[in-house]
């Protein structure tokens, strides 16, 4: 039994891990979401010819001078289109990693024993006088107690 328990504690670990790992990704996503939120708003203004404040562009890395010269809007919305563009790519990585994450830590609570049948089959074999008969048993599965999975909690 202590290579069973031995086995669930490694797969605990990994879980730990993966649940990290997973939070972090999630919050990198959540950043960028609100980042290309914020981007396309202040695009949007841009192309309207509102003024935008100058410290939320800054902080872009984008300066427009006052008053705004067609060209410098042209500008501002190519440098802002373009981290647009990065940000979104960025987000759709993190989401796909989030998404694989997810996938890994369920399956890394399937029963290793038994695949997540929680069953396992065994044959047994009955002699009598003159023939041999096979028998097949079905056992809960020793490591997820019949459940299929374990509690990696």
């Amino acid at each position: 039994m202590t290579n069973d328990s031995d086995e669930v504690r490694k797969m605990r670990q990994e879980a730990s891990a993966v649940r990290r790992l997973l939070a972090t990704r999630k919050e990198e996503a959540l950043v960028l979401r609100s980042q290309v939120e914020g981007l396309t708003s202040t695009y949007a203004e841009v192309e309207a010819g509102k003024d935008v404040d100058s410290r939320r562009l800054s902080g872009y890395g984008v300066v427009l001078a006052e008053p705004a010269s067609p060209l410098d809007r042209l500008v501002a919305k190519s440098k802002i289109g373009g981290m647009i563009a990065e940000r979104a790519e960025a987000l759709r990585r993190a989401d796909a990693e989030v998404m694989r994450l997810g996938t890994a830590l369920g399956q890394l609570s399937t029963c290793p024993n038994c695949n997540g049948a929680g069953t396992k089959r065994r044959s047994e074999y009955e002699r009598d006088d003159s023939r041999i008969q096979a028998r097949q048993v079905v056992d809960d599965c020793s490591l997820c107690k019949g459940n299929g999975t374990i509690d990696l909690d």
